[in-house]
């Protein structure tokens, strides 16, 4: 080509068609690709800002995703509290419904029970008893004998009967069995029996029968109603011994037939059995019993004569004052504190500054009406000891003195004075209009009755030395072969502890349990729900969180704590109701918990606005950024194919340029 040689117009058009192919390379390229800037080569400047502009943008795009996923997490979260609060409408309905339907002198006991009815024998039932299971009767039963606790059992009687006929009464000899066996009852508690709403028919043809026994256990009973009868006498409705407790609603209910019949019995009765015992010396001794005949013969205003009684060992205990907790051995005068009988003498010294002719519980010997073989037993009340006498000694001094019970319908304390109206006052009120018949010194467990000491001692009083004396006190209080044992010790010691409220206490039902069991049944379910409410491994139902991010350097981004609104966590803890108290509790939980998670709602709600404005910020600046990276990099269609088109025609014009510069030379060829 260099041999070639061209004229000028030629390579003017040549040159001319190399530019314009060039340019039309170019123009198609922006055509093709829509940018004009496709390259650092072709503008460095706006190539790098649009390059920027671009990265943000993807960047901030990706944001985008993660907030998208971080609403779909507080959604999932917002439709799970949503639905806890159709369920906690749902526990409230039940609730309010229990508490509207049951009585209000209902307690609930909602585990599992074992049914009793009238076609179980004894056996069956004890066996039942055994196993340690909560029982409740669905129909009145009888037994035919008697039913032993000795573990920790729950007994609901749903208003039914228990009808049993005993025929042995105490069966141990006093001496050897330290207190007397009560025999034949409905119930020997030994374990721990909690006893509510039952109807107990007994009747017994022995002496010192017993419907109830707690020996050395613990019993809780309430709404209970014993009706009890004997064809002897000294009918008991409830013995406690051994150190057994007894918690008692009310005595109101139990109702016994007898002599010397008593509702509640602590120990052994015949440590307390003065009026018994007075009876029966009298019955025996007539009037060579001087101090027995003194006792029925005795009368001030307000008790009539034979009201009177002489103390039995338990009573003079008692009337002195004795701490049956320190009592540890014979002669017991280690548990002896004397408090009582300051109080007395404190009462009848203010009495006696009224001028009234009453007499000191003196520091000398008294004689108790409670036997031991040929001896009775006697309290020094110089420092409270206790000790034996022989029954046949004619000069030992018989001080003795009398005691009444009294039934009282208001609070009495000891050493109050109690007046012919049974009205009592502490000795500084002392009421003049009033005549005083006594001092109180013990006062009922159920608060009900108060027993009372004779304003004057019987002195110089002793009993008769005939066969007939010693052939009924042996009779009734033989000591056995061994009467060198101080029983009256032991059984003083063997006391038990008895409280009763004189409250009546709500009745213990099941009916309740439906209520409960649909009540925790929804609440279960609530909770696996809440298990359930998470999202790419975030629950924010459980006290989870997550971070969101709002840009691309991750500088800035919002913490959405969760909580944790189980049940329990967020406050629903009364879930076994025991009293309508208890539902009454569960309402008002469950209305707090529902207002925590409208107040949970409400901040998540806070957070997906949050979020969602963030969204919709970041998705408007994304556009911003890339419509600003276009700006700087793309082309103008119109421009580019307006340009195309003026290429393609200086293109056309150029070769024809070209091809009218060639026919010079050809003019040339044809000289050949």
């Amino acid at each position: 080509a260099g041999n070639i040689t061209l004229t000028s117009s030629m390579r003017s058009n040549l040159s001319s068609l190399k530019s314009l192919a060039c340019q039309m390379s170019t123009t198609q390229t922006r055509l093709s690709t829509g940018k004009r800037v496709n390259s650092a080569i072709d503008n460095a400047s706006s190539y790098y800002q649009a390059r920027a502009l671009s990265n943000r943008s993807s960047d901030l795009d990706m944001l985008l995703d993660a907030m998208g996923q971080s609403i779909q997490t507080i959604t999932a979260s917002v439709q799970g509290i949503e639905s806890g609060l159709h369920m906690f409408e749902q526990v409230n309905s039940i609730a309010e419904q229990a508490l509207s339907s049951l009585p209000d002198n209902m307690r609930f006991y909602n585990g599992p029970t074992v049914a009793i009815n009238s076609s179980m024998t004894t056996a069956e039932i004890q066996n039942i008893i055994n196993s340690n299971m909560a029982v409740e009767l669905e129909e009145d039963i009888t037994l035919s004998s008697t039913l032993n606790i000795d573990n920790d059992i729950t007994i609901i009687g749903n208003g039914h009967s228990i009808t049993y006929a005993g025929t042995i009464g105490f069966k141990g000899a006093i001496g050897n069995t330290v207190v007397n066996d009560p025999g034949e009852c409905v119930f020997n508690i030994s374990g721990d029996a909690k006893i509510s709403n039952l109807v107990i028919n007994y009747s017994n043809s022995a002496a010192q029968a017993v419907a109830i026994a707690i020996d050395g256990g613990r019993a809780e009973i309430d709404n209970l109603t014993i009706n009890a009868t004997t064809s002897a006498n000294r009918l008991y409705g409830i013995q406690v011994l051994n150190d057994g407790k007894l918690q008692l609603d009310t005595t109101k209910n139990i109702n016994l037939s007898g002599d010397y019949s008593e509702n509640l019995v602590n120990g052994n009765p015949d440590l307390w059995s003065g009026r018994y015992n007075t009876d029966m010396l009298t019955n025996v001794l007539g009037a060579n019993g001087l101090a027995t005949s003194a006792c029925n013969n005795y009368a001030t205003e307000g008790l009539a004569a034979g009201s009177w009684y002489l103390p039995a060992l338990g009573e003079l205990c008692d009337l002195y004052g004795t701490d049956y907790t320190l009592v540890t051995a014979f002669p017991f005068d280690s548990g002896t504190v004397g408090n009582v009988k300051a109080k007395v003498n404190e009462s009848l010294g203010v009495l006696r500054e009224k001028g009234l002719t009453v007499d000191d519980l003196i520091n000398n010997y008294y004689w108790s009406s409670s036997p031991e073989d040929t001896r009775m037993w006697t309290i020094l009340f110089s420092n409270g000891s206790g000790g034996r006498t022989d029954l046949f000694r004619r000069d030992a001094p018989r001080i003795t003195r009398a005691i009444a019970e009294v039934d009282i319908t208001s609070k009495a304390n000891i050493g109050d004075i109690m007046y012919s109206d049974f009205s009592t006052s502490a000795a500084d009120n002392y009421d003049a209009d009033k005549t005083a018949i006594g001092i109180v010194f013990a006062v009922s467990a159920d608060k009900s009755k108060a027993k009372i000491v004779a304003l004057q001692n019987f002195e110089a009083m002793y009993f008769a030395t005939n066969d007939r004396t010693t052939s009924a006190i042996q009779g009734y209080f033989w000591n056995g072969n061994n009467p060198s044992i101080p029983y009256g010790l032991k059984a003083l010691t063997a006391q038990g502890d008895i409280n009763v409220s004189n409250e009546t206490v709500g009745i213990l039902t099941t009916d309740s349990k439906k209520y409960v069991e649909q009540f925790n049944t929804i609440l279960n379910a609530y909770d696996y729900m809440v298990d359930d409410s998470s999202y790419q491994g975030i629950n924010l139902l459980k006290g989870g969180h997550m971070d969101v991010m709002f840009n691309e350097t991750r500088t800035n981004s919002l913490r959405v704590q969760g909580n944790d609104i189980s049940s329990q966590t967020i406050g629903i803890i009364t879930r076994d109701w025991h009293s309508k108290d208890d539902i009454a509790t569960s309402i008002n939980e469950v209305k707090n918990a529902m207002n925590s998670l409208r107040n949970i709602t409400e901040a998540l709600g806070n957070s997906l606005s949050i979020i969602q404005t963030r969204m919709n910020f970041t998705d408007a600046l994304t556009d911003i950024l890339q419509t600003g990276a276009d700006d700087l990099i793309l082309a103008d269609m119109n421009e580019e194919s307006a340009n195309y088109l003026a290429l393609q025609t200086r293109n056309n014009l150029a070769v024809n340029a070209l091809s009218l510069a060639a026919q010079s030379n050809n003019s040339v060829l044809k000289l050949f």
